[in-house]
């Protein structure tokens, strides 16, 4: 993730011009895409910006809690990454470079479609006995009409440095998320996020499962914000070797697997000791 998406800079001010034409585009897409509505309920998990807020672990707890309450939750994702195009369940033995990865997690809560029109997705999922469906990174699709959207927001990283893209992080202006949010979830939060004080907002904590401390580890991620996995990790007193951060949704070689191996034991590079 770039830096200048964090705070307002000079990088931030000559890349207003392409914020600009995206802003363009955008609401072009707007005014000709409209969303058609699913005989069953639709509730969104989403985001404000690029990178991972913690939207596919809010669409895992709650297909979990669903499926607790006796319903039958389909999740509808677009397989960012996979190269299967078209509508398709996913099933056991498949793989990230065919469905992309978060399809594969997804997976083993509930049935899991993908498909870059939701819409015709949901229809899949009907034949198919869903009673409800969940779309993950749906805040921004416009294939679907939604009774619910659940927007989700990284306690760390907020809305950056609240400018649309390519200037900031935005995939949207702030004031149309908000218009289309009913529940509002922040994920660890560290610094105050201006909401509205009309949307319910809860807070939610990532914890580390219990792991073998006599042990030393090397820590590596291909997410979005991979300081918040070392955060984590040092929160949780994991003694951690060496970190390697990775672009987000990373397919990982052999290779570099094994180069792990070999990373200089560090002291947290990217946080500080």
């Amino acid at each position: 993730m770039p830096y200048f998406w964090k705070r307002k800079s000079f990088i931030t001010f000559i890349l207003l011009p392409f914020t600009f034409i995206y802003y363009f585009f955008y609401r072009l897409h707007i005014f000709f895409k409209k969303p058609k509505k699913l005989s069953i309920p639709v509730i969104s998990i989403g985001n404000a910006t690029i990178g991972g807020a913690g939207k596919t672990p809010t669409t895992l707890w709650l297909a979990r809690h669903l499926i607790h309450q006796g319903r039958m939750p389909h999740i509808l994702s677009r397989g960012y990454k996979g190269r299967y195009k078209g509508c398709y369940q996913v099933q056991t033995g498949d793989t990230a470079y065919k469905t992309g990865d978060e399809p594969l997690i997804l997976s083993k809560i509930a049935p899991t479609w993908i498909c870059k029109n939701r819409f015709r997705a949901g229809l899949h999922a009907l034949t198919h006995a869903a009673d409800c469906v969940l779309l993950d990174d749906g805040h921004q699709n416009r294939h679907i009409q939604k009774d619910i959207c659940i927007l989700v927001i990284d306690g760390g990283f907020g809305f950056g440095n609240q400018c649309l893209l390519p200037s900031g992080p935005l995939r949207q202006p702030l004031k149309d998320v908000f218009k289309k949010t009913d529940i509002i979830i922040i994920i660890d939060p560290e610094k105050n996020i201006p909401l509205p004080a009309s949307i319910p907002v809860f807070i939610a904590e990532t914890k580390a499962e219990k792991i073998d401390t006599s042990c030393f580890f090397v820590a590596f991620s291909g997410i979005a914000r991979p300081e918040k996995f070392f955060t984590l990790l040092k929160k949780e007193s994991i003694p951690i070797i060496a970190t390697k951060s990775y672009a987000d949704h990373h397919f990982f070689s052999e290779k570099e697997l094994l180069n792990l191996e070999k990373l200089p034991a560090t002291d947290y590079p990217h946080l500080g000791s």
